[in-house]
């Protein structure tokens, strides 16, 4: 698995794999892109490599699993895990790590507003790959 990963350009990454992580995979694979999960309990990197997917476990605040899973080379990373102070932390250091990545940060509570993406931007990907505002909304990535 860490050759396939290593081999892999402009692939997207997701960030957490619950609800929500699960869910874009999902759509991801559909759509026939490549991609790696991020998440740092087992049994959902057991799940993920059940459905063929690559997956790593870890941290991903932690830069060596964002740069485990190509994050030099990627082209759109979904933060999407259940902690907004951790999306914010690994959204941060994604775009230190790679300043033309395109990011999606979920946000999980109101007051997090600073750390959501411009909505234009998140609508702009999610219509080019055949999704409808109100799932980006469903999802809350704005």
């Amino acid at each position: 698995m860490e050759r396939k990963i290593a081999a892999l350009r402009k692939h997207h990454i997701i960030c957490g794999y619950g609800r929500v992580g699960s869910q874009i995979a999902e759509e991801i694979a559909a759509a026939r892109k490549a991609f790696v999960v991020i998440d740092e309990h087992e049994a959902n990197i057991q799940h993920c490599m059940h459905k063929g997917y690559l997956a790593l476990q870890g941290n991903a605040s932690r830069d060596s699993v964002p740069c485990a899973a190509g994050m030099h080379y990627a082209q759109v990373l979904f933060v999407a895990t259940d902690q907004d102070a951790n999306n914010l932390s690994i959204t941060l250091s994604a775009r230190h790590l790679n300043p033309g990545l395109f990011l999606i940060a979920r946000a999980n509570e109101d007051e997090a507003g600073g750390s959501r993406p411009r909505p234009l931007s998140v609508l702009h990907w999610w219509t080019q790959h055949g999704k409808s505002s109100a799932t980006a909304h469903r999802y809350g990535f704005f």
